[in-house]
C-alpha cells in the first residue's frame, strides 16, 4: 500500500515533527537526521533522550488530532552526505 503524505515541519507544543504520513490506520511520525564523513553505528541512538521524550510526546497529541488513527508509530530517516552522493537509510518503528 505505500505511504501517504500528511504534512512536514508540524509542532505539538515545543515538539516538532519533520514529517508526518498515514500507513493504513497508522500516524507515521518521522524524524529527519542528517550526517556527513563518518558512518553512525545506530541511527536511533543518534537521537537524544530529550528528543525521544519529545516525538513520544508529539506522538500522543498528534492522535488527537487525526481520529482515524488506531496507533502512532515513529520512524527515523537518516540521509548520510558521502563524496557527491546521498545514502538514504530508513528506519522505521525504532523508537522504543
Amino acid at each position: 500500500m505505500g505511504l501517504t503524505f500528511i504534512g512536514r515541519d508540524r509542532r505539538y507544543g515545543p515538539c516538532q515533527v519533520d514529517l508526518l504520513f498515514r500507513d493504513g490506520k497508522t500516524l507515521v511520525l518521522v524524524e529527519v537526521k542528517t550526517a556527513s564523513g563518518s558512518p553512525l553505528a545506530s541511527k536511533s541512538q543518534q537521537l537524544k533522550y530529550t528528543q525521544r521524550n519529545c516525538l513520544r510526546r508529539a506522538a500522543r497529541q498528534s492522535l488527537r488530532e487525526h481520529p482515524w488513527a488506531i496507533e502512532v508509530r515513529l520512524d527515523l530517516l537518516f540521509l548520510e552526505v558521502r563524496g557527491t552522493g546521498l545514502i538514504l537509510k530508513y528506519e522505521p518503528d525504532c523508537f522504543y
